[in-house]
């Protein structure tokens, strides 16, 4: 996979990407690790809800590009993810992977002592919630499907380094 050369662009977005990400919440099931569906009006209100952030993901590799892959919403006060939902073009590619080893770093730098996720398991989406079990996440909470994930930010942060994961169009560090 190292030899295809995938970039991952992560990059926060505005309601210029509002009708892409809605086209993706829409068409995602495998990996659609919430499961919840919103309209146009209410992928605007998160865009510009201050205590969300909210990520949008292109990539590409050295065949071509993939346009806008992925979308994610950590929430501010809790920094939990709660939403995370990416295109079946990028499934089995580790993108899941670098996306999260970059969350992982990024409220690690902030000064966050751990990070959480959501996950809502459907029969559709059960294995793109293993990526929780590779980077050692444990089970903090589970009530019926959904599971609360938690990682303990003072651990080593698990990076492959298959993927080059840019943030805002800037190459992200170690």
């Amino acid at each position: 996979m190292k030899n295809c050369r995938i970039q991952l662009s992560i990059y926060s977005p505005d309601s210029n990407n509002a009708d892409r990400i809605q086209e993706l919440v829409q068409r995602t099931n495998q990996l659609n690790f919430s499961g919840n569906r919103y309209d146009r009006e209410e992928i605007l209100k998160i865009l510009a809800d201050p205590q969300i952030d909210a990520f949008s993901m292109d990539c590409e590799d050295k065949y071509g590009q993939y346009g806008t892959v992925g979308f994610g919403i950590v929430d501010r006060k809790s920094h939990r993810l709660t939403d995370l939902m990416f295109s079946c073009r990028v499934q089995s590619k580790r993108i899941e992977h670098a996306f999260l080893t970059f969350l992982l770093k990024r409220y690690k730098a902030l000064g966050y002592k751990s990070f959480s996720a959501r996950y809502n398991r459907t029969k559709r989406n059960a294995n793109a919630g293993e990526v929780f079990g590779d980077f050692a996440f444990t089970e903090n909470s589970a009530a019926k499907n959904q599971i609360i994930y938690e990682f303990d930010l003072g651990n080593p942060i698990p990076d492959d380094k298959i993927i080059r994961v840019l943030w805002n169009g800037e190459l992200c560090s170690a």
